[in-house]
């Protein structure tokens, strides 16, 4: 059997790509691209109108507003793209259905978003349905797997009682367990939602534009001109190449379809064994969820959990992110000197310099507008609120004024010697969260007025009796 060559000008081997990550779209110009380019357009379309704070006809989106339509116009798309069983090519009416379906009840969710938090409105049929189809969802996009350990944790309400020691619980009915899944904070409006909607979709956009730029190519050239040479050099090229690949894509499945399609193959025909091939790829790849600045969403959740920066928990994970991949070189480099093995031919490889002349020219055909791409590093902090419990972009108009008199407020409680409790991270979350639904009444704010001091039983005793 013949080992695809990976060397500087030969073709690249087949992209096996994860069932998780195949898709169904087709030609570019088919109706079914373009019908997911619309809806995922349409998606970042809202999110930035939501992000900046972009009013229509004087209103802002409710943060529930928000949450169902960016739900309902990616989840339609997910089921344009993605094929219900291996193989699938075509899209069955069925899909068709689903994404409509999602679509509808999306959107008439999100009229009744005001009502949902203000009044715990629910409507327990078309909860079942989205249940329902994010559960079919979760299917095609994380296995079967995936899909029993959504399942099993999510009954578990409904036999919380039934169940020993540390497990016991209080138990949910049917009607409230698709009430908290679906409705409320704990479910699909909670934090998850936030972070993904909010947070992580300026990162996938930033790291989609580079990718297609060509960056996964670069880093690769860039990681075998560097280790190629040496002993276990295709083992240590996949290491360097997931890390700098993880550091874009924060994916697993993303990490491993594009670098160990090259990589994997590579260590083989040096003498690596398969599964160990593939084992250093896996762990090399996993490492990319931790890699600054793209992590995963484990990340986005740590940062609004605990009320800091993502700016703090990038900086935090970049030693222990490097130990780690540190530690896998010294792991490679070891089983290579036991085993014997060398690196590969330094004829076949790309040079240093001349990889990172590319990095300066867009026009070249392997690498186009990358150059162009890591300029827009600077757009990328424009287009994700960092702080999750300041939104630095305010509207004209009332709006921004009602925003400076609550700013004002606070400068003045300080000034007077009061507390400032709302610097605790779990007040700046609750906060956030109820400021859009407060909107109405930040119109009509009164003038600031001093709080007057609370007497003191001292102070009391002090004037009484009265005179």
């Amino acid at each position: 059997m013949n080992t695809p060559e990976t060397s500087a000008g030969a073709p690249a081997p087949e992209d096996h790509t994860p069932a998780s990550e195949a898709t169904r779209l087709g030609a570019l110009g088919s109706w079914q691209s373009i019908v997911f380019i619309v809806l995922c357009t349409g998606g970042l379309a809202l999110g930035l109108a939501y992000i900046f704070g972009f009013t229509l006809g004087g209103d802002r989106l409710l943060e529930g507003e928000y949450y169902w339509l960016f739900i309902g116009l990616f989840s339609a798309a997910a089921f344009i793209a993605l094929p219900a069983y291996a193989g699938q090519k075509k899209i069955p009416f069925y899909d068709l259905i689903a994404a409509v379906l999602v679509i509808g009840i999306s959107i008439y969710f999100a009229t009744n978003a005001w009502d949902m938090v203000q009044a715990g409105w629910f409507n327990l049929p078309l909860g079942i349905v989205i249940w329902l189809l994010m559960m079919e969802l979760s299917r095609r996009s994380g296995g079967t797997p995936f899909l029993l350990v959504v399942i099993v944790l999510g009954l578990y309400p409904l036999v919380a009682d039934y169940l020993p020691g540390l497990l016991m619980g209080i138990p949910y009915s049917f009607d409230r367990m698709i009430e908290a899944h679906i409705f409320r904070t704990e479910g699909m409006m909670g934090i998850t939602t936030k972070i993904v909607a909010e947070i992580i979709l300026g990162f996938l956009v930033f790291a989609g534009v580079l990718l297609a730029t060509g960056a996964g190519t670069f880093f690769i050239n860039l990681a075998n001109a560097g280790f190629g040479r040496y002993r276990g050099g295709p083992a240590k090229v996949s290491v360097v190449a997931s890390a700098f690949f993880g550091s874009l894509s924060g994916s697993i499945f993303s990490n491993i379809a594009g670098t160990g399609s090259i990589t994997i193959p590579t260590m083989k025909k040096v003498g690596y064994p398969p599964h160990y091939a593939g084992a250093i790829e896996a762990c090399a790849s996993t490492g990319g969820v931790v890699m600054p600045p793209v992590m995963g969403a484990i990340a986005f959740v740590m940062a609004i959990t605990i009320g800091v920066d993502y700016a703090t928990v990038m900086i935090a994970a970049i030693l222990p992110s490097l130990l780690f991949y540190f530690g896998l070189l010294l792991q490679v480099d070891a089983y290579a000197a036991r085993k014997g093995l060398k690196g590969e031919d330094p004829a076949t490889l790309p040079r240093a310099l001349a990889v990172l002349s590319r990095l300066a020219l867009p026009a070249r055909a392997d690498l186009p507008g990358l150059g162009a791409a890591l300029q827009s590093l600077g757009v990328l902090r424009a287009l994700v609120r960092i702080r999750s419990d300041d939104r630095t972009v305010l509207p004209a108009g009332r709006d921004a004024d009602d925003a400076a008199t609550l700013r004002g407020n606070r400068a003045a409680d300080r000034r007077a010697g009061h507390p400032d409790d709302s610097d605790h991270p779990a007040d700046r979350v609750r906060r956030q969260r109820a400021h859009d639904h407060r909107r109405h009444r930040l119109r009509h704010l009164r003038p600031y007025q001093p709080r007057r001091r609370q007497p003191l039983p001292g102070d009391l005793l002090r004037w009484w009796p009265p005179t």
